[in-house]
């Protein structure tokens, strides 16, 4: 996560913080608000709210005196006294320029621009400014205002240059639209089914009583009110604050606004005129541009704040609406560490309003250049043709390309631009890591088998938005649709610590496997690749490691596929450690990395002394954890069986493991875990009905060797001299079945089992790992038993984790041989991970601007083991909640690069190549959806 600087942390603190805005609440209910901002010690009060809140939210960050000094800075004397703000005036200053109509963040302040946007929406910044042009003696027209609005970009993103499209890669469509446009759906509609369980529907309300009310009047200026009218300024706001914050709300009539009758209004056409920038607001909320409507709030809001007359309540109320907002932006951008904290933010019910805004603005964020192109990341359920074909109406309503609407042909000019629309982007189909699949490959066979249906159903598809025949000039008749082209890959995300990657490879290796029926005369298809998310938050590095391993090895991933995030493969073991501290891994899962790493060390050694040095480490490590394994005890596991005979008598049929533990070589366990490519579920069904049919065929690459007898009888077990003929029994299917058996208990959510065995006090016990002083580097090795609070302890010597990073540039080599590539998703790595800043991103040792860095010995080539550079592409990932565009990455990567000693000249040919890469890789992928009918 991204440092914060003191004085935009400050700013941020005045319109987010949750007490402040109580406190300002509090002041705008009580009988005169202006009696008491005459007492002195209201703005000590203000400032001693601010610094309690923001040093609670950045506890021990700053000192407490600086916090004081700053917010004296950005809060002073003089605030809500009169048109003034200082601190939004500094952040234009510092952050924006402006270009021609439109408005950007400057060259050379990438970074503390995205740091600034974590904390505050940037159009608040902007709004201001624009609210300041309409008060200069030099005013802009309404034809001029509504061409500069018109302009703006999402995150107000560098300008775009002709013959420099970009490419998306790896972005998941529903994490795109802006937070504003969020923030104004939520508003404006808190009653929504999706809001009903909102922690803070009461926030929401009450905002919407506020925002309502205010749109009830063109302005709140005293120049408004009629001379002589009732009421007057000060008792209408006083109504107005008593129907929205007060208590009277309660037995007033919920009001709406009505866009259509706002919209055709007349008002006096002029910048100057609230009603006028109102009226602008309605027509964007009519067309559907709710980002649009979004930044002309701000403009008709800060227009009153900054007008001489403005009364002063009104102008405490606009902050107190601002914080609010703002507070509530906060659960739509991503704060904190891991995915699992993220999968929270991404399912926050706040961002997920209606659908044909979000598609709208989404469209705006990815397609900003004519020629710009993206692989749209979505579930199953967007692979319909309703649903395609309200994105396709969106997608050209934000280009600006005639759609068709059913009542006629478009004419042969716009269906060519239409067409050309459709093949602007492709979908790559995730499924998702949660609890429903969680020890349940059947249901993810049930996935695949209706994407399946999907691709292959005709049914639906010949609709207006979509050139159906209806919708057909006849030269165009013999154009054919192949919405199955739109299916280009296949993806894995969500919680990669929740749900393992082994249960969804078979379904994966089925979906893409090649020589499959099709329709007849139907034009051919290219086969699927593969995009899966791994190595992206582990609890330990040979687990991020291991995790990649399972997805290219279990996936069966070959030349052109692609490793999302893979962060396991570029930051440094030691560096990853002294940030994240002590390690706490469930013992099953230690044992695993352990006889991972064990096996490449072998792999490894001839190589590389390093390697050969921590095998033995590994091994004993091994042999101690193996024990605290459940699957190493089957007598136990089949005690834990439904109607075991063995639960009245568990004392007489003791587990006696010992021997099986300390007869298991590591070879054996590290073959066990091979099988999990394998998937238990089709197993059993094989075995259940004597059928090997496609399905099983893919899902069991090892099925004549797993249906073999994996147990000898028992006389052989005794005999020392039938070794031989025990020998040609399978211990690792032995592992790979009790596993499989212990993980089925677990199904439906249940807890791992208590399962007895007089080894353990724990069902799983979990493995505390840290790094080892080096006096006592072997001292804990041999700790066989749980300490007070059920857990194990080990520990890693410093030359363990020089191996940690060997393995990542062996892996990196081994990869890049075989073809992948990386998805580098800059900002949504820097939220997530254990980055402070960009310039940390393991793109620079993946892909360096100079590959001088790569030579044996060099930084990014420190063991010899490297070749050259892996093949990466950059993306955004989810660009609505950490926010960014595309091309703000590319600025931000320029921007690192320079840190890294690059000269701005090279770091401008490195980005160019990095872009190019990118869009040739998205048009390897692409299929033309539209082909001459065969």
């Amino acid at each position: 996560m991204l440092k914060a600087a003191l004085f935009e942390t400050a700013i941020a603190n005045v319109f987010c913080s949750p007490q402040f805005a109580e406190f300002i609440k509090q002041h705008l209910l009580s009988p005169d608000p202006r009696h008491l901002m005459e007492i002195s010690h209201f703005h000590a009060a203000c400032l001693d709210v601010l610094q309690a809140d923001l040093d609670r939210d950045w506890p021990r960050r700053f000192r407490l005196n600086e916090i004081r000094h700053g917010l004296q800075i950005v809060w002073p004397q003089m605030a809500l006294r009169g048109p003034a703000f200082s601190s939004l005036d500094y952040l234009y200053e510092q952050l924006f320029i402006e270009d021609g109509d439109a408005v950007r963040y400057r060259d050379g302040q990438e970074q503390d621009y995205v740091r600034f946007c974590a904390q505050l929406d940037p159009a608040l910044v902007v709004g201001w400014k624009f609210a300041q042009h309409l008060m200069s003696p030099h005013s802009l027209t309404t034809h001029d205002m509504q061409r500069i609005v018109g302009q703006q970009q999402a995150l107000f993103s560098p300008a775009v240059v002709d013959g420099n499209a970009v490419a998306e890669n790896h972005v998941h469509l529903g994490g795109v639209h802006t937070s504003g446009l969020a923030l104004l759906l939520g508003v404006l509609a808190p009653d929504g089914d999706h809001l009903k369980q909102h922690p803070q529907l009461s926030t929401l309300c009450e905002l919407q009583r506020v925002l309502h009310a205010l749109l009830t009047r063109a302005s709140w200026l005293p120049e408004s009110y009629e001379y002589g009218a009732e009421p007057t300024c000060d008792a209408a706001l006083n109504l107005l604050l008593q129907d929205s914050l007060g208590e009277r709300w309660r037995t007033q009539p919920q009001r709406c606004s009505d866009w259509q009758l706002i919209a055709q209004q007349s008002v006096h056409a002029s910048v100057c005129d609230p009603a006028w920038l109102r009226q602008q607001m309605a027509v964007a909320m009519l067309a559907g541009r709710v980002a649009q409507a979004w930044l002309w709030l701000l403009i008709w809001l800060w227009r009153q704040y900054q007008s001489p007359q403005c009364p002063y309540a009104l102008r405490v109320l606009i902050i107190y609406f601002v914080n609010r907002l703002m507070h509530l932006r906060r659960e739509l951008i991503m704060d904190g560490q891991g995915l699992t904290r993220f999968v929270a933010y991404y399912d926050r019910p706040l961002r997920w309003g209606e659908q044909k805004p979000n598609h709208l603005n989404a469209a705006q964020v990815l397609f900003q250049h004519p020629d710009d192109v993206a692989e749209l990341k979505v579930t199953r359920s967007k692979f319909k043709p309703e649903e395609i074909g309200l994105w396709l109406r969106q997608l050209a309503s934000a280009t600006g390309v005639a759609a068709p609407q059913g009542l006629a042909p478009l004419p042969a000019d716009e269906a060519a631009a239409y067409r050309a629309l459709m093949d602007r982007w492709h979908f790559c189909i995730h499924f998702l890591r949660i609890p429903k699949f969680q020890h349940h490959p059947e249901l993810v066979w049930r996935e695949a088998r209706q994407l399946r249906e999907q691709c292959l159903s005709q049914a639906g598809w010949d609709r207006p938005e979509l050139l159906g025949l209806s919708s057909r000039l006849p030269q165009d008749m013999r154009r054919q649709l192949l919405p199955v082209r739109w299916v280009r890959g296949l993806d894995v995300a969500g919680d990669e610590n929740l749900v393992r990657v082994e249960t969804y490879a078979p379904a994966l290796r089925w979906l893409r496997q090649g020589l499959q029926h099709q329709a007849e005369r139907q034009a051919p298809v290219a086969g699927l690749h593969l995009s899966v998310h791994a190595g992206e938050d582990y609890a330990h590095p040979y687990s991020g490691m291991r995790h990649l391993d399972e997805t290219v090895q279990f996936c069966e991933m070959r030349s052109g596929d692609r490793l999302g995030h893979a962060l396991a493969l570029g930051m440094r073991p030691r560096d990853w450690l002294q940030r994240h501290g002590d390690m706490v891994v469930p013992v099953d899962e230690h044992v695993d990395n352990l006889v991972w790493a064990w096996h490449y060390a072998g792999v490894m050694a001839e190589r590389l002394p390093l390697a050969a040095q921590v095998m033995p480490m590994l091994e004993r490590r091994i042999r101690r954890f193996l024990r605290y394994v459940p699957w190493m005890h089957p007598a136990c596991l089949d005690w834990l069986q439904p109607g075991s005979m063995l639960k009245a008598a568990h004392e007489q049929f003791a587990c006696k493991a010992e021997a099986h533990i300390t007869g298991t070589h590591p070879e054996t366990l590290f073959k066990a875990w091979q099988l999990r490519r394998n998937c238990s579920w089709q197993l059993k069904q094989a075995e259940l009905s004597g059928i090997c049919d496609a399905e099983s065929a893919q899902a069991l690459p090892d099925r004549y060797k797993l249906m073999k007898p994996c147990t000898p009888p028992a006389e052989l077990q005794v005999d020392a001299s039938t070794a031989e003929a025990v020998s040609g029994y399978l211990p690792d299917v032995r592992l790979f079945r009790d596993r499989a058996r212990w993980l089925e208990m677990q199904k439906g959510g249940k807890p791992a089992p208590a399962w007895g065995c007089r080894q353990s006090h724990a069902a799983l016990p979990q493995v505390r790992v840290s790094l080892s002083v080096p006096e006592h580097s072997d001292s804990r090795w041999q700790q066989q038993a749980l300490n007070a609070l059920g857990t194990l302890s080990d520990q890693h010597t410093e030359t363990e984790l020089e191996f940690m990073e060997a393995l990542q540039d062996y892996l990196l080599d081994l990869y890049d041989a075989r073809g992948l590539m990386i998805e580098v998703n800059l900002t949504s790595n820097v939220y997530i991970a254990r980055l402070e800043r960009f310039s940390e991103h393991p793109v620079f040792r993946w892909y360096p601007v100079s590959e001088s860095v790569l030579r044996p010995g060099e930084a990014a080539n420190r063991f010899g083991l490297r070749r050259g550079p892996i093949k990466v592409c950059i993306n955004t990932d989810d660009p609505g909640i950490m926010p960014t565009t595309l091309r703000t990455e590319f600025a931000l990567l320029r921007a690192a690069a320079m840190e890294h000693g690059a000269t701005r000249t090279d770091a401008e040919s490195w980005t160019e190549r990095l872009r190019q890469t990118g869009v040739q890789e998205f048009r390897r992928k692409h299929q033309a959806v539209w082909t001459q009918r065969v």
